[in-house]
């Protein structure tokens, strides 16, 4: 299970980003679940010890996995917004479970943030530029995979992938003006 499992969650990425010909919705590509999967794990401990590194979140099992949950929760919600956005607009390739696979192997792009990140903590260059750096390889990684499974342009791509990203900013920011009048309604 050791080598051999690392060697099929790298040839199916492999497969997935450098192989040209649209990937079908009928067509299963072997280990492309336990690709998606891996790539959950080894991205949320990656990214939790990064955090631990610059002491972003507390130590502990809970601590990492409250991050684990928040990291696949939010990847749900935006694969299915994705997908929905997609279908939409009606690309009739690709499936939801597929598009949430694919942001799993996406998130293989997180295990990037150790070395940047003990590289950051020598002063070479801020935290911030280490994440903002991964996180712009897995949203452009999310946006190959995307043109792969829904053969749509890459200009389609980057919109569907970003729109998500801007809906969800738009509640945030939302919610946030409302706390900020609720707060001073209360004070008044």
């Amino acid at each position: 299970m050791g080598a051999d499992a690392n060697m099929t969650v790298l040839n199916t990425l492999a497969d997935l980003l450098d192989n040209r010909s649209p990937y079908s919705a009928n067509k299963a590509l072997p280990g492309f679940g336990y690709s998606g999967v891996s790539g959950y794990a080894l991205g949320a401990i990656s990214f939790f010890v990064f955090a631990r590194l610059f002491d972003a979140v507390p130590p502990g099992i809970v601590s990492f996995v409250m991050v684990f949950t928040f990291m696949l929760c939010i990847d749900i919600i935006l694969a299915a917004m994705t997908h929905l956005f997609l279908s939409l607009t009606g690309v009739k390739e690709g499936s939801a479970a597929m598009m949430f696979s694919a942001f799993g192997c996406s998130n293989l792009a997180f295990t990037f943030l150790l070395p940047l990140g003990i590289i950051s903590k020598a002063g070479t260059h801020g935290a911030f530029l280490s994440f903002a750096a991964v996180l712009l390889l897995a949203l452009l990684l999310r946006i190959k995979l995307l043109k792969r499974i829904y053969s749509v342009s890459f200009k389609k791509a980057l919109l569907f992938i970003w729109l998500p990203y801007a809906v969800l900013s738009g509640l945030v920011f939302i919610a946030g003006v409302y706390s900020v009048i609720w707060m001073v309604w209360l004070i008044l």
